[in-house]
């Protein structure tokens, strides 16, 4: 009996085991589905807040179109795109624009001459897509929606939502943000960096872990390899590793200094090789060479800077965007004085910090009152304007509260689609007038095949036209000049006007310049007159006709139109001394070996009889053919022959290429196609 109660009691015990169990599982699995419905929702909601805020930056961007379409337009611009192009094509950051005064100082070809950081990461693009305007843009502008997000996360961590979205679209509006979205600068993808460090800085003090001393470095290294003031984040980030727990704070703190010291050396360093001086208040003070005078020239650098951002706004939209800064700046102090929670005095002093220093050494060492100035105190803005927003949400009067926020919105708005509409509009005037520009010298130098051409910042030239070098700017002398062509030879000089190009022609026949430069046109080319080294030509011939007359190369165009004149420039070079008076024919021939037309004259309209030239001596001789009007359409070789003009015999003949007839209608589509 006992036996049957304690096997009762027992099989009750299990039972209730059981049944506890089943439950438990169950409760179990309720909860994990639960939890994971919640999961996804949060998940959602999150992509729908982001897809929503990406969506406000990609209409900016689709604004801007109306303003003027993006193009890269500035020399900057030019140096980043040939550079990320070059690294594409031949694996290397050597540049093709210069400067004269760079080839004389460090030779030719030089690296690039600016931080190559950013080429870097611009060569992505160009490699997916081709070194095509779209390629060079897409990386600011995917840079520009990135920051929005990055804006949006930091405003809801430190605040709310409603400030995390408002920040977004403050951050869209800024005129600079909006301006720099739309080229190919550096300015965007460094805000990139900037803000990626500013979000982990953020978790760091939320939520820190030991990854983010790698992560600190990891950002600052890639900042510094874009702009080496990125390192005046370095003492924020010293700040995060502080606040670490104890446990593991030391650990962090040597993690961090290793990395980072071993990606300066071996990635910062190296790169930093590669820049040239370039023209920056810095380089000018320290060559005074002197100790006090450097010192003095800081601090009155530092004085010129600050005094300018004290006077009244005269210039717009730059002045006052200026002014704009310093409001955001104030504010924050402002906002700093008025929140108590740690976290949000924590990042409105990341902004306020990384502002002064910023400030402070642009002032020291640089120009921060031009545009580059702007353009460097971009990169520390938008926490000041997270906790601007901020500021205005704390309002507890409602009216007022939303009555302030629509009036920075209006503000924002008004620089950014009227204050910003006019340096939109030049940059796209520049673009075409720099196309027209690029299309012009492509067209008269390409057929030379030059490798280095001399114009006045003849940019998309260099851009479009590879692998050509550029030097974008004439010698200040012909001293200079000689200095430079000890350097590089020069195939081709652009100038636009005579008197230059004659100064040329002159110290090239007296010998005070290398190169024997020729000019291609007597009359202007849409007002630029071109000159090529004497052994380049359009058509090379380096053909002897008898045993004296040596025809070096023929200059003319591809096509003509019936009734029009068509230019020619045969290049002769006396091979012996010429005792014969020579006779030149130019003739057309058809597909069927008939003569079309023909001209017959002494070189140089008959003013330079060949028995008159002297031993190498070399000659041009301009022809212009009045092409008849009734010849027919169609493809025809060009032929030149000499005779002995005595005996009216022929010493030779050359055939130098064809010449297409074709109507001025079929011409005309021909170059419409072209510009297309």
């Amino acid at each position: 009996m006992a036996n049957v109660c304690a096997s009762e009691k027992q099989g009750t015990i299990v039972s209730r085991w059981a049944y506890c169990e089943s439950r438990w599982v169950k409760m179990s699995s309720n909860r994990s589905d639960i939890s994971d419905k919640k999961w996804r929702y949060t998940m959602t909601r999150v992509l729908k807040e982001y897809v929503i805020v990406g969506g406000l930056g990609a209409i900016m961007l689709a604004f801007s179109f109306f303003l003027g379409s993006p193009h890269i337009s500035e020399s900057d611009e030019a140096y980043y795109a040939v550079v990320a192009r070059n690294l594409v094509e031949y694996g290397s950051l050597n540049t093709t624009i210069y400067l004269p005064g760079e080839i004389i100082g460090t030779g030719f070809p030089g690296r690039d001459t600016h931080m190559a950081g950013y080429m870097i990461l611009l060569a992505l693009p160009v490699a997916l897509f081709g070194p095509k305007d779209q390629a060079f843009l897409l990386l600011s502008q995917i840079g520009y929606i990135a920051c929005g997000i990055l804006v949006f996360w930091a405003g809801k961590q430190l605040f709310t939502h409603s400030v995390g979205y408002v920040s977004a679209v403050a951050f869209y509006l800024y005129p600079l943000f909006f301006f720099y979205a739309n080229t190919a600068m550096t300015e965007i993808t460094l805000q990139v960096v900037a803000l990626s460090f500013f979000c982990v800085w953020i978790t760091s003090l939320h939520r820190p872990r030991l990854a983010h001393s790698l992560l600190f470095s990891l950002l600052l290294a890639i900042g510094a390899a874009i702009r080496p003031t990125f390192l005046l984040f370095l003492p924020t980030a010293l700040y995060a590793l502080w606040r670490s727990p104890e446990v593991w704070r030391r650990r962090a703190m040597i993690w961090f200094g290793i990395s980072l010291i071993v990606l300066l050396a071996t990635v910062v360093y190296p790169l930093s090789l590669e820049r040239a001086e370039g023209s920056y208040k810095f380089y000018q003070i320290l060559k005074q060479g002197e100790l006090g005078a450097i010192v003095r020239g800081f601090v009155d650098n530092f004085v010129l800077q600050a005094s300018r951002h004290l006077r009244p706004p005269q210039r717009f939209p730059e002045d006052y965007i200026r002014l704009l800064q310093i409001v955001i700046f104030a504010l924050g102090i402002v906002a700093f004085i008025r929140f108590r929670k740690r976290t949000q005095r924590e990042a409105i002093g990341f902004f306020i910090v990384t502002a002064v220093m910023t400030w402070v050494f642009l002032s020291l060492f640089y120009t921060p009152s031009g545009a580059r100035g702007l353009r460097n105190l971009m990169v520390v803005l938008p926490p000041g304007l997270i906790s601007l927003t901020g500021l205005l949400f704390s309002i507890t009067r409602t009216r007022l509260r939303y009555t302030l926020t629509m009036g920075l919105m209006g503000i924002l708005i008004f620089f950014a689609l009227v204050g910003m509409r006019g340096p939109l509009q030049e940059r796209h005037k520049f673009y075409a007038s720099e196309s027209r520009k690029a299309a012009i010298f492509a067209k008269v130098l390409d057929p030379y095949r030059p490798k280095v051409v001399l114009a006045y910042k003849p940019f998309l030239y260099a851009v479009n036209s590879f692998p050509v070098n550029v030097i974008r700017r004439l010698p200040s002398s012909l001293e200079m000049m000689r200095q430079l062509q000890e350097r590089v030879t020069i195939d081709a000089i652009v100038v636009d006007n005579l008197a230059e190009r004659d100064r040329f022609l002159r110290a090239s026949q007296e010998g005070l310049i290398e190169g024997q430069y020729r000019a291609i046109n007597q009359s202007p080319i849409e007002g630029y007159y071109f000159l090529v080294r004497g052994e380049l030509f359009r058509r090379p011939v380096q053909t002897l006709l008898g045993d004296e007359l040596l025809l070096l190369g023929v200059d003319t165009d591809e096509q003509a139109i019936p009734g029009a004149t068509l230019p020619l420039t045969l290049v002769w070079k006396a091979h012996n001394r010429i005792q014969r008076d020579y006779a030149i024919a130019v003739r057309l021939v058809d597909l069927d070996g008939r003569e079309a037309q023909y001209w017959l004259g002494r070189p140089v309209q008959s003013t330079r009889p060949t028995n008159t030239w002297q031993p190498g001596e070399t000659v041009v001789d301009t022809w212009e053919l009045d092409i008849s009007p009734e010849l027919p359409e169609g493809e025809y070789t060009l032929e030149v022959e000499a005779y002995d003009v005595a005996t009216l015999e022929s010493k030779g003949k050359v055939k130098v290429g064809t010449l297409s007839i074709t109507s001025g209608v079929a011409q005309a589509e021909a170059h419409e196609k072209e510009g297309r």
